[in-house]
Parts: C-alpha cells; structure tokens; sequence
C-alpha cells in the first residue's frame, strides 16, 4: 500500500514538475494533459512523510512548497487553504521523497519463447526495443533520471 502510494506521489510530482517547468501549459498535447493533475504555478503537498535522500530518518507530516517545478521549502506540516495560482493537496498517508537516478538500465526486454521450468526454450531469443514503453515504467518506479547501459537500436549521436 505505501508503494502504491509512493508511486503515486512520484509520477504526480514528476508531472508536476513537467508542468510547471513547461512555458505555456496549454504548450502541451492534449495526449499530455490528460496525464497533469496539477497545472498551477505553486502546488503544496500538504502532510507528507518526508524522505531527503540523506539517510537521515523520514520526517512526518510535512508540507512541501514546489514553486516553478522546484521545491523551495520544507515546512511542518499545516492545513492551507488553496487559492489563485495555487493547488493544495492533502496526502496524509504519503511519502515524498527524491527521485531515483537509475545507473544501469536498459531499453529492452529479453524474452524466451516457451520457457520451460527446467530452462530450456525455443529459439530465437527476441530482444524487442522498448524505446516508448521502458522510460514510462522507470518513470512508474519511481526513476527519474537515468543512464542507458544498452539499446538494442541506439540512436547515434
């Protein structure tokens, strides 16, 4: 349950935070706007569990102020009253934390047809590219930065 939430919380931060860094938000495709919960320049995720990322122990009931994509202050947690330009969210029973910078992963999916419980398959190995698929499921994970360690398709530089 705490994952699932955790979750939550990191992909709606990270559209967040691709929203609020955006120009103009009507700049995004519809296909993108159906994705954005929050479309105002200063959002307060009111009463979180706060993890920083340090390894010191998670601070409860926090308020975090994200203004312009960033986050600009850390406050005990308070009730705030929304109001224009301004988005509150209450999500007691959340956690905030930092993304995740994912150092060794890849864009495709290795797939053995008919994998038996002894190990054998049969051949061809299929190593299909997930240029569209992967990023989202990091992304799902929690991963918001990353380095690829392999593509079956590399786009050259």
């Amino acid at each position: 349950m705490v994952r699932c939430r955790l979750l939550g919380l990191s992909i709606t931060l990270v559209l967040a935070a691709m929203l609020l860094s955006a120009q103009q938000p009507s700049s995004l495709s519809p296909l993108t706007q159906k994705y954005v919960r929050v479309n105002t320049p200063r959002v307060v995720l009111s009463h979180v569990r706060v993890i920083d990322g340090t390894g010191k122990p998670a601070v409860d009931d926090q308020n975090v102020i994200v203004e312009g994509g960033k986050i600009v202050a850390i406050q005990p947690g308070a009730d705030a009253a929304s109001r224009n330009g301004m988005t509150v969210l209450d999500l007691h029973g959340y956690t905030v934390m930092p993304g995740i910078v994912g150092m060794h992963n890849h864009l495709y999916h290795i797939a053995r047809p008919n994998l038996q419980a002894d190990g054998d398959w049969e051949a061809p190995l299929l190593v299909p590219q997930m240029t569209f698929s992967s990023p989202r499921l990091y992304l799902a994970a929690g991963v918001t930065t990353m380095r690829t360690t392999g593509s079956v398709e590399p786009t050259p530089t």
